[in-house]
């Protein structure tokens, strides 16, 4: 499977973006450390991917770095829309963890597909989905859903539905910009 035009299309347009605006940075990594770090300690986990890293400040600028934070020894940054980071892994490269958080949303209906083939062929032990909660009005933005569509929880349960990986899948919610939710994955919570 291969990326459609749309998805390219969302791509150049991230790209301009992000180089005008101080947005994606990478600091909304925060709210999720303290669900990884457990879920780095519960899979015994070394390496990462953070797919959708953004500019990446949350490794370069953040102090403590998010790798220091939540232990991993080593993270491997891809963010198409960063020049950075545009490169991905060799197609081979296996991590233990994948996170993808806040990305999800801009990815067109048609790419989900390839993109959870990705997730399940790479990632070792566990990948994370973190998102706004679908029923959250967020501040509008100059780059939304690729597809413009109201997409729910059960929506993207659909999609994955059939993960077929030895790597575990979570999804995390958040509510608002301050308050996790904790209603769809009572996995991590248990893990916590």
């Amino acid at each position: 499977m291969e990326p459609s035009q749309e998805y390219l299309d969302a791509v150049a347009k991230g790209t301009a973006f992000q180089l005008k605006e101080s947005a994606w940075a990478g600091y909304d990594a925060k709210n999720y450390a303290e669900e990884i770090k457990c879920l780095r300690k519960h899979h015994r986990a070394k390496t990462l991917l953070d797919y959708g890293c953004g500019k990446g400040h949350q490794y370069t600028v953040k102090s403590p770095p998010f790798d220091k934070v939540t232990g991993f020894r080593s993270y491997y940054l891809f963010d198409p829309c960063v020049e950075s980071y545009k490169q991905p892994p060799r197609s081979n490269r296996k991590f233990d963890a994948i996170i993808c958080l806040q990305v999800i949303r801009h990815i067109p209906d048609q790419d989900i597909p390839w993109l959870k083939d990705y997730f399940e062929r790479t990632a070792k032990k566990f990948v994370i989905i973190g998102e706004y909660h679908p029923t959250i009005k967020q501040k509008p933005k100059k780059i939304t859903t690729t597809d413009g569509e109201y997409r729910t929880v059960e929506w993207y349960h659909e999609q994955f539905a059939d993960w077929n990986s030895p790597a575990k899948l979570y999804w995390r919610w958040r509510k608002s910009d301050c308050d996790l939710s904790r209603e769809d994955n009572q996995t991590i919570i248990n893990i916590m």
